[in-house]
C-alpha cells in the first residue's frame, strides 16, 4: 500500500507547535489503540477504557526498542537517549469506536537529530502508523469479534511506551482506525504566522544596522505584494522538495524518507518487507540530485548506490609539538587502506598456531598499532605439557542397605548404632502420630513416614505458628492463595 492509497480523516485537527519546558514541540493528535482484534488478541472497549491515565507521559521511541535482538523497555535511560523522540499527554477515552486518543508531544530538535523524516512526514499531512507496548493479562480464551477470530482477550493494560512506525505498519493498523491522523486540508490552507521576535538593542553590531534596515524594507515590500525571488532557500525547504521527489519512488513493497543532505547528494532509507515472506526491510541509499531554482524543483540523479552508516575515529600520527597547527589528517582513501591492512594482520594472528588468539579477541587486537601487531607474530604459545599420570582411587564397597552398615561396623560402635537407630525410630514414630492428630494436617500416614525426622520436626514446629500476612505492607491478602505474577511484556510486531 502507498501512502497515496491511505485514506485521511478529515474531521481531524491538524498539528501545532508549542514548548515544553523549554523546548519546541510538534503536537499531533493520535488514536493508539481501538477495540478489536489485533495480532490475534482481542482488545475490548472496556478494557482499552480502564485505566487511561497510566497512558499519560509514556515514552514515544521511533520504532520499538531491542537489545540484543530482543524487544526492550523504552523507558530506560539508554533508550530514552538514543532512540525515544517525546512523550504522550492527554490521553482520554472516546467510546465512539471505543478509540484510545491522545496527543503526541515530539521534541523537534531531538527528533531532527534522531529521524528527521519524522518530522517531513508530519509536517507534509501524510499518515504514520503507530504501535503500543504494554503487560497485559490474557485469560487464554479463544472467540470471535464482529468475524474475526482471536486467541485470548487481554485485560489490565500496563503500557510501556507507544512506538512511531514510519514506513511501517502497526498490528492495530491505519486500517483498523490507529496512527497519527491529520487533516490535510486543513493543513493545506493554514496560514502560518512566525513570532514576532524580541531583539536586545544593545546587542546589535551598529555595523549591520544598514543591512537590517533594509532586510525591514523588503519585508515590508513583499507584505505589499511585490514578487521577490531569492537564490538560497532555506535548508528545510529544501528537503521538503527532495522528500517530495523521494516520495515517487514509494511503490507497494517500499516507502522511502530522507536522512540526510548535503550539498549535491541526498541519503534516504527504504523501509519495507519481502512480498513472498513478509520479513521486514531497510536499506540506505546515497543519490545525487539538482535543484532547479528557476522551476523550484528538484531532480534525482541516477546514480544511486546503496551505502551504510559507519562511524570511526582515526588515531592521531605525528602530532606537532605544543601550540604548533596539528597536522592533516589521512585521506579517507588512505585510512581504507590501513585499515584492511590491519584487519588482515589481526586475522592472521587468530588463524596462525603460533599465537593463542580466538576470535574474540579480534576487537582488542585492533586497538593495537601495526608495529605491535608485528611484535606479537613472533611469540611462540607455550609448549603443552601433558598432565602427570596418577592411578585411579581404591575402590570402597559401600554397604547397600542400613542393616548391611550396621552389621559392617566395628564391633565396639554396633551396639552404639544399633540403640541410636531405636532412639530415631521411636522419635520419628510419635512425631507422625502428633502430625496425624492435628486437623490441619493434610498429609497421608505414608507420606509423613517417607519424610525425614528433621522434616518432620519443622512440620511439627510450623504447626504451631499462627502467620498473618495482613498486617504487613506489600504482603499478599492471606485469602489470596493463588496470586498470578504479572504477565511478561508483550509488543505488537510491525509488518511494514
Amino acid at each position: 500500500m502507498t501512502r497515496n492509497d491511505q485514506k485521511q480523516d478529515l474531521n481531524a485537527p491538524s498539528y501545532s507547535e508549542r514548548s515544553l519546558d523549554g523546548r519546541a514541540h510538534l503536537v499531533v493528535p493520535v488514536v493508539a489503540l481501538v477495540e478489536g482484534v489485533h495480532n490475534a488478541l482481542f482488545y475490548s472497549a472496556e478494557e482499552i477504557a480502564k485505566y487511561v491515565e497510566t497512558w499519560n507521559g509514556v515514552p514515544v521511541p521511533v520504532f520499538h526498542p531491542e537489545e540484543y535482538g530482543q524487544n526492550a523497555t523504552a523507558n530506560s535511560p539508554e533508550m530514552i537517549e538514543r532512540q525515544n523522540i517525546g512523550r504522550l499527554f492527554n490521553v482520554y477515552f472516546d467510546p465512539d469506536g471505543g478509540k484510545l486518543k491522545g496527543e503526541i508531544w515530539i521534541d523537534i530538535a531531538k527528533a531532527d537529530k534522531i529521524f528527521p523524516a519524522v518530522l517531513s512526514t508530519i509536517r507534509s499531512g501524510r499518515p504514520m502508523e503507530v504501535s503500543t507496548a504494554l503487560w497485559s493479562d490474557h485469560d487464554d480464551v479463544s472467540g470471535e469479534w464482529r468475524g474475526e477470530a482471536y486467541n485470548a482477550s487481554v485485560s489490565n493494560f500496563r503500557p510501556d511506551h507507544l512506538a512511531l512506525l514510519p514506513g511501517g505498519e502497526g498490528a492495530c493498523s491505519w486500517d483498523d482506525g490507529c496512527g497519527i491522523r491529520l487533516n490535510v486540508k486543513i493543513l493545506e490552507s493554514k496560514e502560518v504566522k512566525m513570532p514576532k521576535e524580541v531583539i536586545d538593542e544593545s546587542t546589535i553590531d551598529q555595523s549591520k544596522r544598514p543591512v537590517m534596515a533594509a532586510v525591514a524594507a523588503l519585508k515590508q515590500l513583499c507584505s505589499a505584494g511585490l514578487d521577490l525571488r531569492f537564490l538560497e532557500i532555506s535548508h528545510d525547504d529544501l528537503r521538503s522538495k527532495i522528500q517530495t521527489a523521494i516520495d515517487q519512488l514509494d511503490n507497494e513493497q517500499w516507502l522511502h524518507f530522507v536522512v540526510e543532505v548535503y550539498d549535491d547528494n541526498v541519503i534516504y532509507q527504504a523501509r519495507g518487507h519481502d512480498l513472498a515472506s513478509g520479513a521486514s526491510a531497510m536499506k540506505t541509499y546515497q543519490r545525487g540530485y539538482v535543484f532547479n531554482e528557476e522551476e523550484d524543483t528538484v531532480t534525482l540523479n541516477d546514480d544511486v548506490v546503496e551505502v551504510r552508516e559507519e562511524r570511526r575515529f582515526v588515531p592521531v600520527e605525528n602530532q606537532s609539538a605544543a601550540g604548533d597547527s596539528p597536522q592533516p589528517e589521512i585521506d579517507r582513501k588512505g585510512a581504507e587502506i590501513m585499515s584492511a591492512t590491519k584487519t588482515a594482520l589481526v586475522q592472521s594472528l587468530i588463524d596462525c598456531d603460533c599465537t593463542r588468539f580466538k576470535a574474540d579477541d579480534q576487537k582488542w587486537l585492533l586497538t593495537l598499532e601495526e608495529t605491535q601487531l608485528d611484535k606479537l607474530r613472533g611469540i611462540d604459545p607455550p609448549p603443552k605439557v601433558d598432565p602427570p599420570e596418577t592411578d585411579p582411587p581404591p575402590k570402597v564397597d559401600v554397604p547397600e542397605t542400613l542393616e548391611a552398615f550396621v552389621e559392617s561396623a566395628p564391633e565396639a560402635y554396633r551396639d552404639k548404632l544399633v540403640a541410636a537407630l531405636a532412639r530415631e525410630d521411636t522419635v520419628k514414630a510419635e512425631l507422625v502420630k502428633g502430625l496425624l492428630a492435628n486437623e490441619r494436617n493434610e498429609f497421608s500416614e505414608e507420606e509423613l513416614k517417607a519424610k525425614t525426622t528433621t522434616n518432620l520436626e519443622r512440620l511439627v514446629t510450623l504447626g504451631r505458628v499462627e502467620v498473618d500476612f495482613a498486617a504487613k505492607p506489600g504482603a499478599p491478602a492471606s485469602e489470596d492463595k493463588n496470586a498470578v505474577a504479572p504477565m511478561p511484556l508483550v509488543f505488537e510486531p510491525a509488518t511494514p
